[in-house]
């Protein structure tokens, strides 16, 4: 293709006088929507930039200094409002600092800078009253689904619990959705759904909800209520996802060996797993609902130790309203022959996470009372009463954890007075004594009558006829040091324990990491007397795989095997587990398993996660050639994420409900307004942008006798620019025929037009550095 000299002359000679002849006249500016002139000779593309995201723009050098947008926002409309009360010139500049204008108002800051020479167009933004954009969305379904049982079996005793459950929340429009629970009692092969609830958001931070639920909070649990129908208003600062909590792991000094059961403080079962005797760090789900939990010893079949522990919390709780009124179905137990249906009120209240609480039966004079506070300097607590005919109950939980001169020191107390007196202590201290050494004392004390009875533990049928009796105390001392070798570290640990008696128990134990750091081999060997007797255990930390965690053991009494078996941990994309089988010599036997998983169902399809996705984004690439599979790079709130067209990308939702997208590919064109997004839960948001990936963008400079040679054409089958004063040019060719020319006064250089084909073009631009145009 040539070009002739006048042609090319002309378009320079335009370019020119455009900018000359509007000197005495203001900038001019028109929208133009879906339109491309990047093929137009008439257009020169400007690289428009918004807070950091590419957009598009053009300058129509036909006309006297008019910029041409292809879109049109808030946003652009405020730019060009400033735009308009320039005088044109080669370079223009802008701030609401030096010339305010009504549009101001709106911004903290607001200032863009042009250069005519380069292209690049440069606004820098912030609102004043920063408003969210809400994106176009689909619905979703979002699900956790979780497993925990737990089996224990002796000569004489089986102790079976456990269940699978499904927590689903649905999107129905941008401002409702419905929950549902479903509950599978494995140990009574029972199905039952536990609560439905639909929920409508007045506003961002209002919501209305109507519910149906066979499992009531545990203020209303106290009152004897088995379910509830009603209605709620609840105010929130901020948007919480029901999977949002964190509690700190709890220290037991296990009396014996055997599973652990952990239940929340409406009886729910959170979590099994074995311990060994002695002390045991126990972590808690974030599932647990309340300030305390109940700790169930379990051996050969049996329940042989029942006894509650304050739970501390981290994070901060937002500020939230809430009242409920509706009926309540009263159940059936010793304390009261009374049943039926009775209408109900309830009452919650978070600040600076201080919660208040209140709820009540009015027609039968029976209300609760409850004060929860957060962490405040290491102290938490929580103060409960129950008043229900003449009977009064409360109930008192406190933990505490500091340091102090280099000593760490906690303490958790749970404490029940009226017609259930029960006591539970744990204390503790721990001291370094050097870098490789340190010391800890421990003291436990448990004193309570548990009745399952009393309880009506709703989830399950009574697996007791008979209270649990717990009466324990017990103090502990234990040394840590660490030896590091040649040939690996050993890591030492001596205790003594006592209940306060004639008892003693002493026992020392051995782990050896190897210097080569094996994943396969770091066994630990331990043995302790008691009362006359030896018990000795070997166990070896095995990482399989960076998923797959195994860790055998065997124990040893008296010098004969006793049990053996293995704890393991699985994880993937899709789930977390953790379980573990041990089997003693004679019938013995426990097994234990804690799995969930994440689901995100849509018309996209069905995807399971390791974590919550409360929502997602499907990124949707306009450009008529958006299947190259060329990378396409977006930062999500701060996270680099590699973008597929018409794929989704899931989120942890954030807990204000907004989310900030620009893109980290050049040449992607997306709208501005996306710098600040609101998002819902349970919804698929769309997000388009424009990336044509069919595109390569060619960058170089042009020398003539090693001269830069400014007025050179550099032409494409598809576009066309001509070299600046400096030789440079950048030009934007295809992917399919990566092919250019160089035209100097209507003569073709040679030896240029195949300078494409044996690049990488994988890439979105490639620079071709100095090219010498021989005629």
């Amino acid at each position: 293709m040539k070009i002739a000299k006048s042609t090319l002359a002309f378009a320079l000679f335009v370019c020119a006088e455009a900018v000359r002849s509007a000197n005495h006249e203001h900038v001019q500016v028109a929208f133009k929507k879906n339109s491309n002139f990047d093929t137009d000779p008439r257009y020169l593309p400007i690289a428009l930039s918004i807070n950091e995201a590419p957009s598009e723009a053009w300058l129509d050098i036909t006309k006297n200094y008019r910029i041409i947008f292809n879109t049109e926002t808030r946003t652009i409309n405020d730019l060009s409002t400033a735009l308009k009360s320039l005088r044109p010139a080669r370079n223009l500049r802008y701030s609401c600092d030096t010339s305010p204008l009504p549009m101001c108002e709106r911004y903290k800051f607001f200032n863009f800078s042009y250069d005519y020479d380069s292209g690049r167009f440069k606004v820098l933004y912030e609102l004043a009253n920063k408003s969210f954009a809400a994106l176009e969305s689909e619905p979703a379904l979002v699900a956790r689904q979780s497993v925990v049982y737990s089996e224990s079996q002796g000569d004489n005793y089986t102790y079976r619990h456990g269940y699978w459950t499904a927590d689903a929340n649905a999107g129905v429009t941008e401002n409702s959705s419905v929950y549902t629970n479903i509950y599978y009692d494995m140990a009574v092969g029972k199905l039952s759904a536990q609560s439905f609830s639909y929920n409508y958001d007045v506003s961002p931070l209002l919501q209305l909800s109507g519910y149906v639920q066979k499992g009531p909070t545990s203020d209303l649990v106290n009152l004897g209520v088995g379910s509830t129908k009603g209605i709620s208003l609840q105010h929130s600062n901020e948007h919480k996802s029901e999977f949002d909590s964190q509690a700190e792991p709890i220290i037991i000094d296990a009396k014996y060996d055997g599973l652990v059961n952990i239940y929340d403080d409406v009886g729910k079962l959170i979590r099994s797993t074995q311990v060994m005797q002695g002390i045991n760090r126990l972590d808690i789900p974030s599932s647990a609902s309340g300030n305390t939990v109940r700790i169930e010893e379990v051996v050969d079949g049996r329940v042989v130790e029942s006894y509650d522990r304050a739970i501390s919390r981290t994070g901060n709780s937002p500020g939230m309203l809430r009242v409920d009124v509706g009926m309540a179905s009263l159940r059936k137990d010793t304390t009261s022959q009374r049943s039926g249906d009775e209408p109900y009120i309830r009452y919650l209240q978070t600040l600076h996470g201080v919660s208040l609480g209140a709820s009540a039966l009015p027609t039968m004079g029976w209300y609760t009372t409850s004060l929860r506070f957060p962490s405040f300097k290491g102290l938490t607590g929580s103060i409960e009463s129950t008043f229900k005919d003449k009977q009064t109950d409360h109930s008192v939980t406190a933990g505490y954890q500091t340091s102090i001169k280099g000593n760490d020191l906690y303490t958790s107390m749970s404490k029940q007075f009226g017609s259930r007196d029960s006591t539970s202590y744990s204390v503790g201290a721990s001291r370094r004594i050097s870098n490789d050494t340190r010391i800890d004392l421990f003291y436990n004390q448990s004193q309570s009558v548990y009745d399952p009875r009393r309880r009506n533990d709703y989830y399950t049928e009574s697996r007791y006829s008979k209270p649990i009796v717990t009466a324990y105390k017990r103090v502990t001392s234990r040394l840590r040091t660490r030896h590091t070798t040649a040939v690996g570290i050993f890591d030492y640990s001596f205790y003594v324990s006592s209940e306060l008696g004639d008892d003693k128990r002493i026992g020392a134990s051995v782990t050896y990491t190897p210097a080569a750091h094996s994943n396969w081999f770091r066994p630990t060997v331990g043995v302790q007397s008691e009362s006359g007797s030896t018990n000795s255990h070997v166990v070896n930390d095995m990482q399989i795989t960076d998923r797959f965690q195994l860790r055998p053991e065997v124990r040893f009494a008296d010098g004969k095997l006793n049990q053996y078996g293995s704890g393991a941990r699985y994880t993937n994309e899709q789930f977390n587990s953790d379980f573990g089988y041990f089997k003693g010599t004679s019938s013995d036997r426990s097994f234990y398993v804690n799995a969930d998983s994440y689901t995100f169902l849509s018309r996209h399809g069905m995807q399971a996660h390791s974590s919550p996705k409360t929502s997602a984004l499907v990124f949707n690439n306009t450009a008529e050639n958006n299947a190259s599979g060329q990378p396409t790079n977006f930062n999500i709130n701060n996270q680099s994420e590699s973008i597929t067209h018409n794929k989704l990308h899931h989120l942890d939702l954030p807990s204000d409900g907004t989310l900030i997208i620009y893109p980290e590919t050049d040449n992607i064109a997306l709208d501005p307004n996306y710098a600040s997004l609101a998002v819902k839960p349970y919804r698929v948001h769309k997000v388009d942008y424009k990336h044509e990936t069919d595109k390569i963008h060619v960058f170089g400079r042009v020398m003539l006798k090693g001269q830069p040679e400014a007025g050179v054409a550099v032409v494409n089958h598809a576009s066309k620019t001509v070299t600046d004063k400096n030789g440079y040019f950048s030009l934007t060719v295809s992917r399919s025929e990566p092919s250019i020319a160089l035209y100097r006064r209507g003569q073709e250089c040679a030896g240029i037009n195949n300078l494409l084909v044996d690049r990488d073009k994988n890439s979105n631009e490639i620079y071709l550095g100095r090219l010498q145009c021989d005629i």
